[in-house]
């Protein structure tokens, strides 16, 4: 648990009386069995780069897999950046709580998200220590069809192999915040038996 955090829970009767607009817990997007996941990926091409010169992300991957515990998922990502010969890869154990985000204060931790509901991710130095590597948030549409991507600016990931404690990374502001598109699950099917969760 981060420092300072409240607990996550999901709180169904609070989700069911948000509006439309409101973040979905992943159990509202796919059944809630383990083994269930979603695939998100998000692809920039060579004009958007440019216009985008601080952004060093070319292509992103998120996947929420439902754990064997079915009240929690894994997050697993992958960046493919500019000047890095192997992605990043992090992971992270994640839980929906209708207000994320915050410190025993009601502080925000990441202060590029603004709402409330969220996945709220820790992730992991490595699959076998409960040692935490910083935090994520992930954003989930209503209709399951996109999210939207919330990395702290330091957050623990692997180059390459998940081998060894994942080291921290420290990410600029221009990559920090992805909106993805929804794809088939089979999309991240290689990415999820690659990466191990908690």
């Amino acid at each position: 648990m981060v420092p300072g955090r409240l607990p996550v829970f999901a709180m169904a009767a609070l989700i069911l009386a948000a509006g439309p607009g409101a973040a979905a817990p992943l159990s509202r997007v796919i059944a809630p069995e383990a083994g269930n996941s979603a695939c998100f990926v998000r692809d920039y091409d060579a004009a958007h780069l440019r216009r985008h010169a601080r952004q060093t992300t070319q292509s992103i991957m998120v996947s929420l897999k439902f754990d064997e515990s079915e009240a929690a998922a894994v997050g697993r990502i992958t960046l493919r950046q500019r000047g890095q010969g192997a992605p990043l890869h992090i992971v992270g154990s994640c839980s929906f709580a209708p207000r994320a985000n915050r410190d025993l204060q009601g502080n925000r931790l990441i202060r590029t998200f603004p709402k409330e509901a969220a996945h709220d991710c820790i992730a992991i130095r490595s699959p076998s220590s409960a040692e935490e590597g910083g935090y994520f948030l992930v954003d989930l549409a209503a209709d399951g069809r996109s999210l939207t991507l919330h990395l702290d600016h330091e957050i623990s990931g692997w180059r390459g192999a998940q081998a060894g404690l994942a080291q921290p990374v420290r990410l600029g502001r221009a990559d920090r915040v992805f909106r993805l598109r929804r794809a088939a699950a089979g999309t991240c099917a290689a990415m999820e038996r690659e990466l191990k969760g908690p």
